[in-house]
């Protein structure tokens, strides 16, 4: 059930870029959730986010997105780790309780939307 979780954030992902696209991506910013989605979907399929990699997934600039990061690790939603290889790196991830948290969320709105 995870890994359709994890596809079911990724096709919300691209549903908010076409939205965007055709809609304009000015009336609908909400770099806090495309972060959240991107993070619970990289994270169920067992991969690491980097900041920079975050920034770039929420579609904001870099200053942004760190302002985001931080407000979220602030509020206890977003751990960030050092890359241990490559000290330049940091990665970030969400929560174990954030997971969960997402994981019900998500499979509440695939149900409703889709049945």
């Amino acid at each position: 059930m995870a890994d359709r979780d994890g596809g079911f954030a990724k096709r919300l992902i691209r549903w908010r870029r076409k939205r965007d696209e055709l809609l304009g991506e000015a009336l609908f910013g909400d770099p806090a959730w495309d972060m959240m989605l991107d993070l619970f979907a990289a994270q169920e399929e067992g991969k690491q986010v980097s900041v920079s990699s975050l920034c770039i997934a929420a579609a904001v600039p870099a200053t942004t997105g760190l302002r985001w990061i931080n407000i979220l690790v602030d509020r206890g939603i977003l751990l960030k780790k050092d890359d241990e290889r490559d000290r330049r790196r940091i990665w970030v991830e969400l929560t174990p309780d954030y997971v969960q948290r997402m994981r019900t969320l998500l499979r509440a709105g695939r149900q409703e939307l889709i049945g």
